[in-house]
Order: C-alpha cells, then structure tokens, then sequence
C-alpha cells in the first residue's frame, strides 16, 4: 500500500451547510449575548466619560447656557493655578513612594512567607483568616436570603 497516512488528513474537511448554519448561529447567539455588557459599558462608562470632556471644554457656571472655550481651561490649569500644581506635584510623589515601599514590603514578605516554617504558617493564617471568615459569614448570610 502506497498511500500515505499523511493523505487521509491532510485537507480539514468542510462542515455541512447544517453544521455552518449553527455555527453561524452559536456566532449570532455570542453577539447576543454580549449585548448587556456592552450596554452597561456604553452607559456607566463611555457616556460619563464624553459628558466630562464636554463639561471640560466649556465655560459653564451650571445656569446660564455653556460657552465653548476649548483647551483654555487645560491652559488655565497648568499655567495659572499654583494649587492644581502642588495637587498634581503631591500626587506623583505619593504615587512614587507608594508603588516602591508597598511593592517592596509586598516581595518581601512573599519571599519570607514561601519558606515552611512554623512561623510563616501562623503569619499565613493570620493573613488569610480575616478573608476566608468573612467569605463565609457573607456566603451563609446569601444563603439563608436565597
């Protein structure tokens, strides 16, 4: 015998118009299906995010009808404000001192917690305790309201 068995798969075989029909269904049904999440992101999210940019771009005192001024606000807040300057100073210097000393006691004590010694096992109940008990309180108190 000649024939490869290479052959016998060589080409992926072609579904049936049912089965294209369905999946091309299951695709519709998928479509569907993220509906809700979209919406809720379109109106929680998107729709808040484009009013700020308009409220940003105009000049309004919340009675009398918006004036646009464009990008002047934005000019106005990093030149004129020296307090909009300290904020965003403060903030970038506790941002830094934030992601190096949390992430440093984080390794840290990850580090110290991989080793199976009898202390790293008091400290990793300890650690974890306060979340699996309130876990549970919350899941029996569903489940008595269920």
């Amino acid at each position: 015998m000649s024939s490869s068995p290479l052959k016998k798969f060589s080409g992926a075989a072609r579904p049936s118009l049912r089965k294209r029909h369905s999946i091309q269904g299951s695709k519709k049904a998928l479509y569907w299906m993220s509906l809700p999440a979209l919406s809720l992101y379109v109106f929680l999210f998107l729709m808040p995010v484009l009013n700020n940019l308009r409220y940003a771009l105009t000049k309004w005192d919340g009675i009398e009808e918006p004036e646009f001024v464009g990008l002047d606000n934005f000019k106005k807040l990093a030149t004129d404000d020296d307090l909009a300057t300290k904020v965003l100073g403060n903030n970038i210097e506790f941002m830094f001192w934030v992601v190096i000393f949390q992430t440093g006691f984080a390794l840290l004590f990850a580090t110290y917690l991989v080793k199976n010694t009898r202390t790293t096992l008091i400290f990793r109940t300890l650690f974890f305790f306060p979340n699996n008990f309130i876990l549970s309180l919350c899941s029996n108190d569903l489940a008595l309201f269920i």
